[in-house]
């Protein structure tokens, strides 16, 4: 099916370049290679699994063609503003092989990752591809890279998220229990008595993105009043990691005069 899916885009790209002027014979076309698409996403289950990366070429050849799967292995991607950083080749996954061959007369062939469940966690890295081939087969000028984004899995379920946290904080520089309750009907949680008895965090959690749950507190209250700037709010943003029930919050603590430099706060599910 991908060979024929492959297949129709090539003879698209062909129809619509006979449309022009002067027609151009296909059997003059230089023959190029490029992956079938850009990215993809890889959540490795905990059972095993592999991912298949398909590349191909534009016309068929009438010999074989070695293709060279190429790793860029300090690739750093922005996305959403955060930074995705690189998987390492070894230790997060293996490339099964990183040659594959297009027999004569065919179109595509297909690289095969493995990922290391044990290494992954499910904040996501990157894995970023090139290609290159033999026999006078040059790169195209579309779909050079392939982005592959690897990480662990674990469904998120709101009515799960609710129960008994350790909280660490490192703006008091301690750690207790605080009970987290769902606001029904909704991916919003409240930090009961976080820091003041009294005095709820509230946390809204964003699933749009089902491997990626952002995490997000607007400014509010936390209860406890300095002895000389008064009563302290807080606001950040974070992730909440599924597959570990842990809660990352980058915090700024502020007053009317002023604020501190951000810092890290940080709920583990017991």
């Amino acid at each position: 099916m991908k060979k024929i899916i492959y297949s129709i885009l090539c003879l698209s790209i062909l129809l619509i370049q006979s449309c022009s002027d002067d027609p151009i014979s296909t059997e003059s076309l230089p023959v190029v290679i490029s992956f079938a698409s850009t990215s993809g996403i890889y959540p490795v289950p905990e059972s095993g699994d592999t991912y298949e990366i398909v590349v191909g070429l534009t016309n068929t050849v009438n010999k074989d063609v070695t293709v060279t799967l190429n790793v860029h292995p300090d690739t750093i991607i922005v996305e959403d503003g955060d930074s995705v950083y690189s998987a390492s080749e070894g230790s997060d996954y293996v490339v099964d092989s990183k040659t594959a061959v297009i027999k004569a007369g065919e179109y595509t062939t297909s690289f095969y990752i493995s990922g290391n469940y044990e290494n992954l966690t499910s904040t996501y890295k990157n894995i970023q591809f090139s290609l290159s081939a033999d026999n006078e087969v040059s790169n195209a000028n579309f779909n050079t890279n392939y982005d592959l984004r690897i990480g662990t899995y674990c469904p998120f379920d709101a009515a799960n998220v609710a129960g008994t946290f350790t909280f660490v904080s490192n703006f008091f520089e301690g750690s207790w229990a605080v009970g987290v309750e769902r606001i029904a009907g909704t991916t919003n949680y409240l930090l009961k008595d976080a820091y003041v008895n009294g005095y709820d965090i509230e946390v809204d959690l964003d699933d749009t993105d089902p491997y990626n749950i952002k995490a997000t507190v607007d400014k509010q209250e936390i209860g406890y009043v300095h002895s000389t700037y008064g009563m302290v709010s807080t606001e950040g943003s974070g992730s909440y990691d599924v597959c570990s029930g842990t809660l990352n919050l980058e915090l700024t603590f502020s007053v009317e005069a002023g604020s501190w430099s951000p810092t890290s706060e940080i709920a583990i599910k017991q």
